[in-house]
């Protein structure tokens, strides 16, 4: 409506300045014919009556008459006329051209824009077909604009009140149509759950939101088949985990039991000796000339020989069992060493071993199964025996720090169990933590011992390191979150 209205606008300021300018023409030549007249000489005379034909709109309507030579011989210009001096150009420019021009002179504000002030037309008089002079007719096109304005005022408010009028309108339309039946979708969707059998209600109507209703309603379909499957699926997962879980207690369990089937020997020698000892005191107490003060020391020392036993016995139960563990206690790592030391001292295994303590860490403090970490420590022990064993010098060091692990943002314990036994080759080192991978002679290694390690180890979110080249021994580090 503005963009028609603008238009209409257009066509009507140019009919209106058409319109005055014929009417400068036409007065023209009223002025030429009626008013105005020649002497012998061909001079121009004008009638005094020519200010009645410019009185029926003298606020506007101003003229200039001058002859060839450029005399004034008539005009009504005001006092306060301000372009006196381009009429006159515009005059004597009719007596050079001769032929009638249309002429605009100043600015003035229209409606949309800055339009010209006046209307001049400028026109000849002519004595036989020779110039006797000129006339100048101005127009003030103020009155014209304010018209226009006029006009447009009525046609912008008549198109404000369509404006309002229609956008109402429309928005009534499109609550109607649109906006509360998105609305009551919404509704139905937030108050959807997850036992309802749901149903958009729009689902029949032939239209976008009967579309939409039934994409809607296939798409939670879709959703509901999808959960029951998905709760299917997990029912089926926590199953499958828990029997992971079961069979990695096994595997460590079984793994442990490995552990004290290889010490069993050295433990069943350790016992021997006593129960030898025990033995001979008891033949020794069978005498019958032997003092009382003899049987007294018989006795005693038989009695130390069976604490040594039931001290041996006592350690091996503590290894196997399986104590109850709470996750959030800690425990002292640098205890857990010493105890599974006092195991392995009375192997066969570590008699020519030399064993070099080095627990310098200030905090030692970990949170893990003390159970676990123990048979950590003792398969690693154990690959250290196997490995020094052939060594007429063998070493095996064990030393503790700790430090602060980038990778992890944490501070860890670093326990390490550095050997100069024949060391692994560099092909094996990614291959070590592999279930089932041993490098040992069939029937001596189920290839399981550092795969439970690392098991245990990265439970508790640590992580171990290898240092190893072929002949120059191996050292494997272990990294363990520390606690206050």
């Amino acid at each position: 409506m503005f963009f028609t209205d603008f238009i209409m606008f257009i066509i009507a300021r140019q009919e209106l300045i058409k319109e005055e300018s014929r009417k400068a023409l036409f007065i023209i030549e009223i002025i030429k014919k009626t008013f105005i007249t020649f002497d012998e000489a061909g001079s121009i005379i004008v009638n005094n009556n020519i200010e009645k034909i410019l009185e029926f709109d003298n606020e506007r309507l101003l003229s200039l008459i001058i002859d060839k030579e450029g005399n004034y011989l008539f005009s009504n210009l005001k006092k306060s006329f301000n372009n006196y001096e381009y009429l006159f150009r515009a005059a004597n420019l009719a007596i050079m051209n001769n032929k009638t021009d249309i002429l605009f002179y100043g600015k003035t504000w229209g409606v949309f824009w800055q339009e010209k002030k006046d209307l001049i037309v400028s026109s000849p008089i002519l004595f036989h077909n020779d110039i006797a002079g000129s006339v100048i007719i101005s127009f003030e096109l103020e009155k014209t604009f304010s018209h226009l304005r006029t006009s447009q005022k009525i046609s912008l408010i008549y198109i404000a009140i369509n404006t309002i009028v229609f956008t109402i309108l429309s928005l009534y339309i499109i609550v109607k149509i649109a906006i509360k039946p998105i609305h009551k979708l919404v509704k139905r969707a937030e108050e959807y759950k997850d036992e309802d059998t749901f149903n958009f209600i729009y689902e029949k109507e032939e239209n976008e939101f009967g579309i939409l209703s039934r994409s809607l309603n296939m798409m939670i379909k879709r959703i509901s088949d999808d959960k029951k499957r998905l709760k299917n699926s997990l029912v089926s997962i926590e199953k499958a985990n828990l029997e992971l879980k079961k069979a990695q207690n096994e595997i460590i369990q079984a793994e442990k039991l490995a552990s004290i089937g290889k010490l069993s020997a050295g433990i069943a020698h350790e016992i021997g000796n006593p129960i030898g000892i025990i033995l001979g005191y008891l033949d020794l107490l069978k005498q019958k000339d032997i003092t009382d003060k003899e049987k007294e020391d018989f006795i005693n020392r038989a009695e130390k020989e069976i604490s040594r036993i039931d001290t041996i016995i006592k350690q091996l139960l503590n290894f196997s069992r399986q104590p109850f563990f709470d996750p959030e206690s800690k425990i002292s790592a640098h205890k857990l060493i010493h105890e599974m030391l006092d195991i392995m001292k009375i192997q066969p295994i570590m008699s020519e071993i030399k064993l070099n303590m080095d627990l310098k860490a200030d905090n030692d403090n970990i949170c893990i199964d003390p159970n676990q970490l123990k048979q950590v420590f003792l398969n690693i022990m154990l690959n250290a025996g196997d490995a020094v064993r052939d060594s007429n010098s063998g070493c095996i060091k064990i030393y503790t720090q700790n430090i602060y692990v980038e990778s992890k943002n944490t501070k860890m314990l670093k326990v390490t169990f550095k050997d100069n036994g024949i060391g692994i080759p560099k092909e094996n080192l990614n291959n070590i933590f592999d279930p089932f991978f041993t490098t040992k002679d069939p029937g001596k290694g189920t290839g399981l011992g550092l795969y439970v390690c690392f098991m245990i180890i990265d439970k508790a979110n640590g992580f171990f390191k290898i240092e190893s080249n072929k002949g120059e021994g191996t050292s494997i580090n272990i990294f363990i979150p520390t606690t206050n």
